[in-house]
C-alpha cells in the first residue's frame, strides 16, 4: 500500500509524469556483526583468517525480505493498472551488486557474495569504483 500510494501521488501530478521505481539494493551488513566493533565487513571479506569472510549473502536476514519487496514492486508495475504500466518502469539493480561463485571442489553448489568493488565499507551503501557499471 505504501508504494502504491506514492505512485498514485506522483502520477496525479499530470499525464506527463513518468516514474522510475528502483528496487531495494541487496545488503549483507548483518553477516559480520560479530566483528563490527573492530573491522568493517569489506575488510573481513578480504581476510583469509576470518571465518565470516566467506558467508553467502543468502544467509543474511535481509536477503528474502529484499527479494520479496522487489518482486512485489515488479508485479505492481508489470501487472498493475494500465496507468501504472504505461508510466512507471521498475529497475532491479540487485544483480549488479552480487556475484556468484561455485564452491571449491565442485559439486555444483553456488554461493552468492556482495561485489566488494561496488559496495562501501559498511556492506550496505554502494560506491562508485573503477570498472563498476
Amino acid at each position: 500500500p505504501g508504494i502504491e500510494a506514492v505512485l498514485e501521488k506522483l502520477l496525479s501530478w499530470g499525464a506527463h509524469v513518468q516514474v522510475l521505481l528502483i528496487g531495494l539494493f541487496p545488503r549483507s551488513d548483518d553477516l559480520c556483526k560479530v566483528h563490527r566493533a573492530n573491522l568493517y565487513p569489506k575488510i573481513l571479506r578480504e581476510r583469509e583468517d576470518c571465518p565470516h569472510a566467506t558467508l553467502d549473502v543468502r544467509r543474511s536476514a535481509f536477503y528474502q525480505p529484499v527479494n520479496a519487496v522487489n518482486a512485489g514492486m515488479a508485479r505492481l508495475v508489470n501487472e498493475g493498472l494500465p496507468a501504472v504500466r504505461d508510466r512507471v518502469r521498475f529497475l532491479n539493480c540487485s544483480s549488479h551488486f552480487l556475484r556468484e561463485e561455485e564452491t571449491e571442489g565442485g559439486g555444483g553448489e553456488v554461493r552468492v557474495f556482495m561485489k566488494s568493488e561496488v559496495m562501501g565499507m559498511d556492506a550496505l551503501h554502494p560506491v562508485w569504483a573503477e570498472g563498476a557499471s
